[in-house]
């Protein structure tokens, strides 16, 4: 195949910047449903001491960044771990690789709506907004809203990701803000630190918390995805990888910390027994009137992830199809 016509067949080149990589990977990550479901959990079992657990989770999840960062670096493509693998274990565990991503995103993509569109239903009908609106109809808004936007191609996909993410991020990081600014420096402790602190004292609830934890940075690597599009790649999604870890990172230390001490340490078991911890310190610390926000985030945080999720999953069976592990006409209709 001469070197015009693979050009013909390829992607875009130079069009999203190192921001819309970011949002992409943080789409995927999905951060404020970690919050509002994992964090809950590594809480469950970590208790007062969940701090400690997200901060071992982040400096893991940075480590593992690092790694995937310099694959990145080394070899830019859109089948990313497909196209590590083809490389360094063969062409064979590439295949496999490529599949198992493919299957998990065809998984993970339409539960991404369908719950998407059960919160939309639910924040439609709730007391702001009086419309009923069934969630099977929204269903099918919202893949007709994501194909698309999908459709009309990574720039303007990034772009809406960009939107969502920073959307999403900032209603809880402003909650979190408004509970340690209400709860005041003197009710801060550093024995959210001491493994002490968990509700046995003992290592397994740490150990046992950071199984949680580490799920919540899941899908950073799928940045990697970006690498035949982005700008600079072999700089920007290097850094965007890594930058994905961090801004996450912090933004759970920030929440869990206002959730620990928000709920304080005797009052945690009560916490996590709430049908909707995050909408309890909502009515808490800011106002019931105020539950609706939680819907809108979660509504989001979930097209920010169909639309993330879809595009990585249409750039791996590109570059399947490219290197003929897929049907080759396949690459031509989905670059």
């Amino acid at each position: 195949m001469g070197a015009d016509r693979q050009e013909a067949r390829g992607l875009a080149r130079g069009i999203v910047g190192s921001a819309r990589v970011t949002a992409f990977g943080i789409s995927i990550v999905a951060p404020a449903a970690s919050v509002i479901a994992g964090l809950v959990i590594v809480m469950s079992y970590a208790g007062f001491a969940s701090p400690l657990v997200v901060l071992i989770t982040f400096a893991a999840s940075l480590c593992c960044a690092l790694s995937i960062a310099e694959f990145a670096r080394r070899v830019p493509s859109a089948g990313w771990a497909y196209t590590y693998n083809s490389r360094g274990l063969g062409r064979t565990a590439g295949f496999l690789t490529g599949w198992m991503m493919i299957f998990g995103y065809a998984l993970f993509v339409p539960a991404g709506i369908a719950l998407t569109s059960m919160y939309a239903s639910h924040l439609l009908s709730d007391d702001v907004f009086h419309a009923t609106i069934s969630p099977s109809v929204l269903f099918v808004v919202i893949v007709v809203a994501v194909a698309l936007v999908t459709y009309l191609g990574i720039g303007t996909s990034a772009s809406v990701d960009l939107l969502l993410v920073a959307g999403e991020m900032a209603v809880i990081a402003a909650l979190a803000i408004t509970i340690l600014v209400k709860i005041g420096p003197a009710h801060y402790s550093l024995a959210v630190f001491s493994p002490a602190s968990s509700p046995h004292g003992q290592l397994t609830d740490i150990t046992n918390a950071m199984i949680y934890g580490i799920t919540a940075f899941a899908g950073f690597e799928a940045a990697a995805a970006l690498g035949e599009e982005a700008r600079d790649t072999r700089r920007s999604v290097p850094a965007s990888i890594i930058g994905i870890v961090v801004v996450t990172g912090i933004f759970y230390l920030l929440v869990i910390l206002a959730e620990a001490f928000g709920a304080g340490r005797r009052g945690i078991p009560g916490f996590i027994a709430q049908p909707n911890p995050l909408g309890y310190l909502t009515s808490r610390y800011w106002s019931p009137s105020a539950l609706w926000v939680i819907d809108l985030v979660v509504l989001l945080t979930g097209l920010g992830f169909v639309i993330a999720a879809s595009n990585a999953a249409i750039r791996v069976l590109f570059a399947m199809a490219r290197e003929q592990a897929l049907p080759g006409p396949l690459a031509s209709r989905l670059a």
